[in-house]
């Protein structure tokens, strides 16, 4: 088993479910999401060339959202949706392959401190 890989990426996460904005704002804020995550992740995969990659067993994605306020669980893993979809696009698999295991965490940063962590770590299911 190899060393887990941490991408930490400059997204500003935010409660979907309770932002009342028009469908077309939302669209675009995901699409960027998804597009930063897509190319983050790809330029951690060829910087450090994991033996695992493309995906071969089992994967754990871990997406940790740090802002100045918590999220309620659901409304967490709504906020990380594009950021979800964008790291199974760099990875080339659909986001509900079996051999990925996603796990969603938030941690609390200083003030106007807004980002995300994706951990990508060989064999799912263990802590």
């Amino acid at each position: 088993m190899h060393s887990p890989i941490t991408i930490r990426m400059p997204i500003r996460t935010r409660s979907e479910a309770n932002l009342s904005e028009h469908w077309a704002k939302r669209g675009r804020r995901a699409r960027e999401q998804r597009q930063t995550a897509l190319l983050f992740t790809r330029l951690a995969l060829k910087k450090y060339k994991p033996t695992w990659y493309p995906v071969k067993g089992k994967l754990r994605i871990t997406i940790t959202r740090i802002g100045v306020r918590k999220l309620d669980d659901d409304n967490l893993a709504r906020s990380n949706k594009a950021i979800r979809d964008g790291v199974a696009d760099a990875l080339g698999v659909d986001d509900g392959d079996d051999r990925l295991e996603w796990k969603y965490a938030q941690k609390r940063g200083g003030v106007r401190e807004y980002f995300v962590e994706v951990e990508l770590r060989e064999g799912g299911g263990r802590e």
